[in-house]
């Protein structure tokens, strides 16, 4: 396990390509928690591919001020790299990251936050009103 990504939802495995990535204020919405688990033989591939991390900063804090700086954009990259690194080729979205809450960095990283069930149509139920 510690070899390999790791997404749950609502303690339960998921595929990385059923997630789609909308940062966003969840207090009125349903949500249900993740947690994403990446080993630190991945850490580049995944989060820093092109090594511009500081070897002062810790991974945590990189990847925290990547998403502070950069917010959906960043976090949707990485999933993406996450599904496609694990062979999920094939995109259909259940459900959309809204929070990242904690990073945790021990024998690998973890995100761990809320997400809300993808349903476009409630979305534009929303947006009409």
């Amino acid at each position: 396990m510690k070899n390999k990504m790791i997404l749950e939802i609502d303690n339960k495995p998921e595929n990385f390509s059923c997630v789609w990535v909308h940062l966003q204020d969840i207090e009125v919405i349903k949500f249900m928690p993740y947690k994403i688990v990446v080993p630190h033989s991945c850490f580049y591939k995944v989060f820093d591919p092109y090594h511009t991390k500081k070897e002062t900063e810790s991974r945590k804090t990189f990847v925290r001020r990547d998403i502070e700086d950069l917010g959906t954009f960043i976090l949707e990259g990485y999933i993406k790299t996450m599904a496609s690194s694990l062979g999920e080729d094939k995109t259909y979205y259940k459900w959309v990251i809204a929070t990242v809450d904690v990073i945790e960095e021990n024998d690998c990283l973890k995100l761990i936050g809320k997400v809300v069930p993808f349903q476009p149509h409630e979305i534009n139920a929303i947006l009409l009103e």
